[in-house]
């Protein structure tokens, strides 16, 4: 059954997969980002959510809500993260808009979580 379920997988879900997998494992490490790219990455997830409404309700009144549902929690969750102070480790250079973080485990878990969630 894994083997019918994986040859009939389209060849850009695997790429979707290799590069959520690069991009986790290059946060196993300590190192630095700038502003731009430490952004990248929760926009990229948000334009996947809606575009996971998008196809599983169309443009149906139930997606309408759904989409309306998803916005108004999302804004719910925005207003709460930006309030918690960054980790201890992770430092801010706003001369160069980097962020100085140590490594974790963590983004891969989430990028593999969510990313096996919706396949």
């Amino acid at each position: 059954m894994l083997i019918e379920i994986l040859t009939h997988t389209p060849t850009w879900v695997f790429v979707v997969f290799g590069l959520l997998a690069w991009l986790g494992g290059r946060q196993l490490v300590a190192g630095s980002a700038h502003l731009n790219r430490v952004i990248a990455m929760p926009l990229a997830m948000v334009g996947f959510a809606v575009y996971g409404l998008a196809t599983a309700f169309g443009q149906s009144p139930a997606g309408l809500s759904a989409l309306a549902g998803w916005a108004a929690a999302a804004a719910v969750a925005l207003a709460v993260v930006v309030r918690i102070p960054l980790n201890h480790a992770v430092r801010y250079d706003a001369a160069t808009r980097r962020f100085f973080q140590p490594g974790s485990a963590v983004p891969l878990a989430l990028m593999m979580g969510i990313f096996l969630t919706k396949y």
